[in-house]
């Protein structure tokens, strides 16, 4: 069989390609893929050099600063593919904002949107896609929990699909989100493949629909949808696995840590999703874990009186874990009992 080394320039080239991420950071350093290559040995360090030519990730740019400096990140690359991260430096406690009456700038980054605006004409040369981020959260909040860092739960997946950073906060960037979309498309007079990335809630499907009809184009987004049905899971990951970690620093695996793994119904999602709108995402997660204790015992266990939305999320829940279910008394005192 033959070695590495031993196959034509044009297939090696090829592999080494394949070990290559299919994104980059413009901000940071080469990555280390691509350093280590090149310090195999002499062969694969001369196909490195063709490599290097053909390689083309998409390469994100976090700030409009990296545009703007005086020696900016992006002289010297193979920049065919660029995405622009919108949010990455927007400011947490903005989207989460809960003063419902709160002015627009209380809860929006109309600024930051401007700098990338100001920055358009910076954009490299000889680009033939140009994404644009809009996950609605900074960067340093898309992998860990907030409150620690040893572990990564699926917190983001449960904060995008919130009303605040899927509807509120996105909805009010409709207009100059369009608006660069239309100075980008000028910059390049056309000639470049405008598409929207990132991580958004299916709450957020309007989004990208009002920014087609804006620019009136039809917008692929190439990014990850968050579903109703993902959001229950993601809010128990972010809940169960680590109940240690915030007081210790240290991650801690919960007795109901499994649960993160349950392939939720479309029927739970839904009520997850309306019922946590509400504010009764708390309540939601003692329901999911007073039903998940019975799993490991017997006998049944009686959950608290709830409107019809929360008796229905009940019963999906103790079916999609594999209970029984049977509603109780009438009027405001009605209830579902589960049993094994």
């Amino acid at each position: 069989m033959p070695s590495l080394t031993q196959l034509p320039a044009e297939m090696r080239q090829q592999i080494l390609l394949l070990v290559l991420p299919d994104t980059h950071r413009v901000e940071s350093a080469v990555p280390i893929q691509f350093i280590q290559l090149f310090h195999i040995n002499q062969r694969l360090r001369l196909d490195m050099v063709a490599v290097a030519g053909i390689w083309t990730p998409i390469h994100y740019i976090s700030s409009p600063c990296t545009l703007t400096a005086r020696s900016p990140r992006t002289r010297g690359w193979n920049l065919n593919r660029i995405c622009l991260d919108l949010f990455s430096t927007s400011f947490l406690g903005r989207i989460v904002n809960r003063y419902p009456n709160a002015h627009h700038p209380n809860y929006l980054h109309p600024e930051l949107i401007a700098l990338w605006n100001n920055a358009v004409p910076f954009l490299p040369k000889d680009v033939e896609e140009v994404w644009l981020g809009v996950t609605p959260a900074p960067a340093e909040k898309r992998v860990h929990h907030p409150t620690w860092q040893e572990c990564g739960p699926r917190w983001i997946d449960v904060f995008v699909h919130n009303d605040h950073a899927s509807q509120r906060f996105l909805g009010g960037h409709i207009q100059d989100v369009a608006a660069l979309v239309k100075k980008i498309d000028d910059h390049y007079e056309g000639c470049v493949s405008i598409k929207l990335s990132g991580r958004l809630s299916v709450k957020s499907a309007f989004f990208v629909e009002a920014i087609g009809q804006e620019v009136e184009k039809d917008l692929e987004f190439v990014g990850r949808w968050v579903s109703n049905e993902e959001a229950p899971g993601a809010a128990v990951s972010s809940q169960l696995l680590c109940p240690m970690a915030r007081k210790k620093r240290r991650c801690g695996t919960h007795l109901l840590a499994w649960l993160g793994n349950v392939a939720w119904s479309k029927e739970a999602g839904d009520a997850y999703a309306g019922l946590a709108d509400q504010g009764f995402d708390r309540m939601l997660m003692e329901d999911i874990k007073g039903i998940a204790k019975l799993c490991d015992g017997e006998g049944m266990i009686v959950l608290l009186p709830g409107n019809i939305l929360r008796r229905a999320f009940q019963h999906r829940v103790a079916a999609d874990l594999g209970l029984k279910t049977v509603e109780v008394s009438e009027g405001s005192d009605r209830h579902v009992v589960v049993r094994r």
